[in-house]
């Protein structure tokens, strides 16, 4: 196994760090399917002549064009309508139930790169934003959560080795005094572990990742220093798509999480379930294809 640096964690400083970062990559989910048509051949038909008469492969690609979130008891409570320019997303409108907006997530862009995101009220006021910063091989290295003045709250810093896969992780406040960071371990070309550090230096606790024969992640345990387990996710897959994922908090089963997909390969459903196995709030994609 080999260490290289890593990414982050202080796996609650991440979390609220990474929010509007999360909920973004959400939004700008693209799926491809390809259909293959083979015309029929005539008996005989040799490799070049079949090649030259075989149609192209015809790509659909689509995007998340809406998402509707519904209650325990199946009450529809919110949705977000997201808009494009250009091929880039530009905004994440929200709404209320019935329509009357309650705020949005707005994208500003150098180039193809987002370089802010901003958090608005329903009246456009500014609420607080992510500001991006990269390098010159286009990587992100710093994240600064910024508050309802454009101040700075938490930056996190990443970097990246030879490869372009980041190696290291850190958070620190508005004075730039580092309050912890991450870091990575590889293997195969796998992230198999995150480890956690205080600032000065102690393993807090360490995230270990294992995969399929396939190379699909099914497991993820956090475990803290001293041993003892802290949290467990298990991923299971049906056909190659995310089928269900179920968490556990110090063993014992908190919620999971079903996944479901249209003929195209699109996530179209996503139900949460709490520890009983009841439906806590579910959420409903609709895609646009790219013309």
């Amino acid at each position: 196994m080999v260490k290289v640096a890593v990414f982050p964690a202080l796996f609650i400083l991440i979390a609220i760090v990474a929010c509007a970062t999360v909920e973004s990559g959400e939004s700008e989910v693209t799926v491809s399917a390809t259909e293959v048509k083979e015309p029929p051949q005539e008996e005989g038909a040799d490799a070049a002549s079949a090649s030259e008469v075989s149609e192209p492969a015809i790509v659909r690609t689509f995007r998340i064009a809406k998402t509707r979130l519904f209650l325990a008891n199946g009450v529809f409570d919110s949705f977000i309508v997201i808009k494009y320019q250009e091929g880039l997303l530009m905004a994440e409108n929200e709404f209320y139930a019935d329509g009357t907006p309650s705020g949005a997530v707005v994208y500003i862009y150098d180039g193809s790169n987002i370089v802010e995101t901003q958090k608005r009220a329903a009246d456009g006021s500014y609420l607080s934003g992510h500001a991006f910063k990269y390098g010159e091989a286009g990587s992100l290295e710093r994240d600064i959560l910024l508050d309802s003045q454009k101040e700075p709250i938490l930056t996190s810093t990443y970097e990246y080795d030879v490869e372009g896969r980041k190696i290291r992780w850190a958070i620190s406040d508005r004075n730039s005094v580092v309050l912890g960071y991450a870091e990575y371990l590889y293997d195969s070309g796998r992230n198999v572990r995150v480890e956690n550090y205080s600032a000065s230096g102690v393993l807090q606790e360490f995230m270990d990742r294992t995969f399929d024969p396939q190379g699909y992640p099914t497991k993820e345990l956090i475990t803290a220093s001293d041993g003892k387990e802290i949290e467990r996710v298990e991923l299971d897959y049906d056909g190659g798509h995310l089928s269900t994922k179920t968490l556990y908090l110090q063993t014992r089963k908190i919620g999971s999480t079903e996944y479901r997909y249209d003929d195209d390969d699109n996530l179209i459903k996503e139900i949460r379930y709490g520890r009983t196995g009841d439906a806590v709030e579910s959420f409903e994609y609709e895609y646009e294809e790219v013309q």
